[in-house]
């Protein structure tokens, strides 16, 4: 079953690489974590599963209603554009794959194979060996946070400035 899933995420990030529409990359992102999801059940990790679905499935339903938002639906995006990213978007995958293949994983065996909870093992994780990847990640998502308020708000805030004298002026010489 779990085999089965890992192909089907393989399959759906494909796809996600491959299809120019955002709004399609979008929901296939939704399966691709909603299948990691169901991985993380099936291994007893529900924590962590139940944090994808509530966490990311949430925010990427957030990021399509502002892509739905801000996309002109009257602009088609030409196809040419994207399809020369397709071969760059492979090598990059092939690289990922390789790096993980490479990737020694003995101390996260170690911290595993103990006696403590879900919880408390990937507290040791996060806090330990992957300490600054986690703050690299905080920073990232308060600039992302940050810009995604800044292109919200209006661009220019237009205020309707007083002139004092003149409007007493005005009022002294009609009298």
């Amino acid at each position: 079953m779990i085999f089965l899933l890992c192909i089907n995420i393989t399959i759906t990030r494909l796809i996600i690489t491959t299809t120019t529409r955002r709004i399609f990359r979008a929901i296939w992102l939704i399966i691709t974590f909603i299948n990691a999801a169901l991985i993380l059940i099936i291994l007893e990790i529900e924590f962590i599963a139940i944090l994808i679905i509530i966490v990311y499935i949430g925010a990427i339903a957030i990021l399509f209603l502002f892509t739905i938002m801000m996309l002109n639906l009257n602009t088609k995006i030409k196809k040419e554009e994207e399809t020369h990213l397709i071969p760059l978007r492979i090598i990059i995958i092939i690289l990922i794959i390789k790096r993980l293949e490479r990737r020694n994983n003995k101390r996260i065996i170690e911290i595993t194979n103990n006696n403590n909870n879900n919880i408390e093992t990937i507290s040791k994780l996060l806090y330990s060996e992957y300490r600054p990847w986690f703050l690299i990640r905080r920073i990232i998502l308060l600039i992302r946070m940050i810009a995604t308020i800044t292109i919200i708000q209006k661009e220019e805030y237009t205020r309707i400035k007083q002139q004092l004298f003149t409007q007493l002026q005005r009022k002294i010489h009609n009298k």
